[in-house]
This record gives C-alpha cells, structure tokens and sequence, in this order.
C-alpha cells in the first residue's frame, strides 16, 4: 500500500500548477474535527522515512524537505499529508478502494484523492489505475447521486465539478466510480464515505 501512496503523491505534484489554477469554491461549517490519530507512531515514521527516500536522487539530494507531503494521521480508511509548494501549505487526503469490479484484468493501483489548498479551493483526483479512454465519460456516484465528468487526460481525472462531488461526499456513505481503458475494458472502484467529514475538517484543521 505504502507504493500506491508514493505513485499517488508523485502524480499529484505533477497537477499542483493546474490546480492552483482552477478558483471553484464550496464552503462548509467550521467544526472541529474528532479524528482518530495514527496509533503507532513508528509506523508513521517508517511511512515518511520511506516518502523521504522517494524524493531522494541518487546523489544523496533532496527535494525541499517543505515540498515533501509527510503523513500526519489516518482517520479511518484515508492518510491525510501536508506538504508546501511555493511557500503555501497544502494537504492531501488519499483512500483506496475497498471494492474493485469489472472486466478490466490488469493489475492497477486505483485511489481517490482530495487536494486541500484552503477552504476556498480544494480538487478532486482520481486515478483508476490504468490509462483511461480520451474523450469517454466517468461516472460517478455518491450514495445513488450520479455525476459525470470527461476524461482529458489518460492517467489522471479531476472532475470539472469537483466542489459539488467533494460536498456531497460529506454527508456520504460510499462513493462508486466507473471508468473505462484505452483498451475498451472498463473498472468501477468503491471507496468508504464513512469518515469523510472528519477527514474534510482535519483537513480544514491542517491547512485553513
């Protein structure tokens, strides 16, 4: 799990300059969050030990330690990061699906990810795995609320209606995920809404 994280995190650093470029915005309460604390610090060490070496090249140089999102706690099913780029504070929320169907065959390393710049601009990311179809429709539905997005890019969907998806998983249970490959397979990944909201408002806790 930790390689599907690292993979996560590179994808996403690649998007930053995209996502700051994108002002939607939604808005929700400001309450504190009760969420549940890594229990075993040395397990978190290790995990960002191990993200510490991925930005490492062979020369012994590393990036920004600033710029290295370091795991900060697990609250239920997600891993909640910070990290800096260009002096601002970010923090990311990755899950992984706990349900993966279709006729789609290959291995992949499908996650949902939410990137939390501040309470006026967060993203949604979504890798299923494998690189999807251009110009082909996800589909996405939060406990029965359909949505869509287009996929523009092979390796990497941040819905054009991320606010309105991210708000509704708030109040959620599960969210499904349908997509379809380059190869004409297709893939439905489910992830537990369970803990969402306090995810969100350790999020808020983090990087507001």
């Amino acid at each position: 799990m930790a390689t599907n994280l690292l993979k996560s995190l590179i994808i996403c650093f690649i998007f930053i300059t995209r996502i700051y470029a994108m002002d939607d915005v939604i808005h929700v309460g400001s309450v504190k969050s009760s969420d549940v604390e890594l229990g075993d610090e040395i397990a978190k060490e290790n995990t960002n030990e191990k993200i510490k070496d991925f930005f490492t090249d062979n020369d012994g140089n590393v990036l920004d330690s600033e710029e290295i999102p370091f795991l900060k706690a697990q609250i239920g099913e997600w891993k909640i990061l910070t990290a800096k780029k260009d002096k601002r504070k970010i923090c990311y929320a990755i899950s992984y699906p706990f349900i993966k169907i279709g006729n789609h065959k290959e291995d992949r390393d499908s996650y949902l990810m939410i990137v939390y710049m501040n309470r006026s601009k967060q993203l949604l990311n979504i890798s299923t795995g494998y690189p999807t179809k251009r110009g082909s429709k996800m589909h996405i539905s939060v406990d029965g609320t359909q949505y869509q997005t287009s996929v523009t890019n092979e390796n990497i969907i941040i819905p054009h209606n991320s606010q309105i998806i991210v708000k509704k998983m708030l109040y959620g249970k599960k969210i499904l995920i349908k997509a379809s490959a380059i190869i004409g397979t297709y893939s439905v990944d489910a992830y537990d809404l369970a803990d969402f909201k306090n995810v969100y408002l350790k999020l808020a806790e983090l990087c507001d």
